[in-house]
């Protein structure tokens, strides 16, 4: 795999347009031409950022100045999966991070970006005492990974 494309355009579908999973990485699949070898990794990908989708949702907004809707912040949260629970390179991650940003066209500084986001990967989430007391859904959505 060249880049998170693949990755991205089915975790859009999914979250963003609310299409099923099993149809997203088909259609991703067969439009981006991926390689059949491939397919199991991303799906394993796709559904680990699934999973921890809450957290990861807020640590990237924690972390970086985007919003929820830009369309680089996907991409920031498939980074931060990869970046604690792959066995890749980080060089790798990067030059794939990178790649991804250039042909996507996103805006803001992906090299910076990055290292913010290398900085964040190397401790584990932990939820913040303000949540736990003020939101308390908020806190269960994150401690129980619930959507």
């Amino acid at each position: 795999m060249l880049d998170f494309i693949p990755e991205l355009s089915i975790l859009h579908l999914v979250v963003d347009k609310r299409q099923s999973f099993q149809s997203a990485v088909f259609d991703v699949t067969v439009k981006e031409k991926v390689d059949k070898r491939e397919i199991p990794q991303i799906r394993s990908y796709v559904s680990g950022v699934l999973v921890e989708f809450q957290p990861l949702v807020f640590e990237c907004l924690d972390t970086l100045p985007y919003d929820r809707e830009d369309p680089a912040f996907l991409l920031n949260m498939i980074i931060l999966f990869h970046l604690r629970n792959t066995t890749e390179e980080e060089e790798e991650i990067r030059k794939k991070y990178l790649l991804t940003f250039d042909k996507m066209r996103y805006e803001g500084n992906p090299f910076e970006n990055f290292e913010k986001l290398q900085e964040r990967a190397k401790t584990p989430f932990v939820t913040p005492d303000e949540i736990k007391k003020k939101a308390e859904n908020l806190y269960y959505s994150l401690f129980y990974l619930l959507p």
